[in-house]
């Protein structure tokens, strides 16, 4: 145990010592650490501000269209350099993962780079395609069959079963066009509005050269972000049925504060959570999860099970009474965990730098991140409890799957 926590240590000082940060003069931010870990290669993640509350000329789906355009493009581009990536749409930001060779550095990231800042007009072929993708994916959400997203999408404006969801109302998309398309691309996917992250890159390798060339573009007032009802209103009670398999799942959704100020406040609940002994029995299996956004963000609670009296308010009365009976070694052990967490994402490349970038779009500032440990630490038993016995009288989303005819 004690090798282990000096191992730990070790690789928290040394990636706190060796991130830096540039700001270019064109606006765009990168922030890159050369922290030698188990990954052989490099990683890039350029994060786009504004996901699916993203609207523009008051339509949704422009985050997501441009997330498949995106992806397209990257699509080609993999295959001629021989990298693997990854995307991610969510409320705030779309998140791009390249997973590179030391070697194809010099040559693969100007290109990548030029995708992104030089996008070529989207034609309205193309733009079918990609509606078409967008529209079926709509329609898939609406049934919620996998229950996939995090339930904030309940308490956007229209406050309705059938919210965007990560791709937008199907009206929306069926609506877009070409040249609006392309003109909200034009400041989407400009300097001023993208972070880059680098983990295992040594300065001398990151093409700020090829970075600087490009020209920032300022949002307008046809950009807007989605604002979530944060409160009042009656509980909301969704119940879908499934006429295959046994068992139900179910989740419930809280809206929390924003990431800005209490995020660490409201992992060290959902960790808490994780660990009573009474939710997760009672049902089979119980997962608790903190989805922090900059505006808002929401605690999911999913439960799985075969019980037949599985009901929100046996929940709801469990939250009172562990805001009562939670200890002060409970809040520890989550705490522990949680910490440990931290340091075991240092030593992957791919985690450290995701982390950093997902920091500075959410919290607008990547030091957030290092801070992490520092500031789960001073979370309190007496805010804890706090936050218990608010969720147990709090305005929630309750979304029931049954299965079995």
């Amino acid at each position: 145990m004690i090798n282990f926590l000096i191992v730990l240590f070790l690789s928290s000082s040394q990636l706190f010592c060796s991130v830096q940060t540039k700001r270019l003069e064109n606006g765009l931010r990168i922030i890159y650490s050369d922290n030698d870990t188990k990954y052989p290669g490099a990683v890039m993640n350029i994060f786009v501000k504004g996901g699916a509350s993203l609207s523009f000329d008051k339509k949704s789906s422009f985050a997501g269209l441009a997330k498949d355009y995106m992806e397209n493009r990257i699509k080609r581009l993999s295959r001629s350099y021989g990298f693997r990536y990854e995307t991610k749409i969510s409320w705030d930001y779309t998140a791009y993962s390249f997973y590179l060779s030391p070697s194809s550095l010099s040559y693969a990231v100007p290109k990548i780079l030029n995708t992104f800042f030089d996008p070529e007009p989207l034609l309205v072929q193309e733009l079918d395609y990609l509606k078409n993708g967008a529209t079926q994916r709509a329609l898939w959400n609406i049934n919620r069959r996998q229950m996939q997203y995090p339930l904030i999408s309940f308490f956007a404006s229209r406050n309705s079963l059938y919210n965007a969801g990560f791709d937008g109302f199907i009206e929306d998309v069926s609506s877009v066009s070409a040249a609006e398309f392309n003109n909200f691309c034009k400041c989407y996917f400009s300097t001023n509005n993208i972070v880059i992250s680098f983990s295992g890159v040594k300065e001398k390798d990151i093409p700020f050269n090829d970075a600087k060339i490009y020209r920032p573009c300022f949002k307008d007032e046809n950009f807007e972000t989605e604002r979530f009802q944060q409160g009042g209103g009656p509980v909301v009670d969704f119940s879908y049925y499934q006429a295959a398999g046994t068992g139900f799942i179910a989740r419930m959704g809280f809206l929390s504060s924003p990431c800005t100020t209490k995020s660490v406040l409201y992992d060290v609940v959902a960790e808490v959570l994780a660990r009573n002994d009474k939710l997760s029995p009672a049902t089979g299996s119980f997962y608790p999860r903190n989805n922090c956004y900059l505006n808002t963000g929401t605690i999911d609670l999913v439960f799985s099970g075969t019980s037949q009296d599985f009901s929100p308010g046996l929940v709801l009365k469990e939250l009172l009474a562990y805001s009562q009976t939670l200890t002060e070694q409970d809040l520890k052990l989550a705490k522990e965990s949680l910490v440990s967490d931290y340091y075991r994402s240092l030593s992957n490349k791919k985690e450290a730098s995701y982390l950093l970038g997902r920091a500075e779009i959410v919290c607008k500032d990547h030091e957030k991140f290092l801070a992490y440990p520092h500031d789960v630490k001073k979370v309190s038993l007496k805010d804890v409890k706090r936050i218990l016995k608010n969720l147990s009288s709090a305005r929630y989303v309750y979304v029931l799957m049954k299965m079995g005819k």
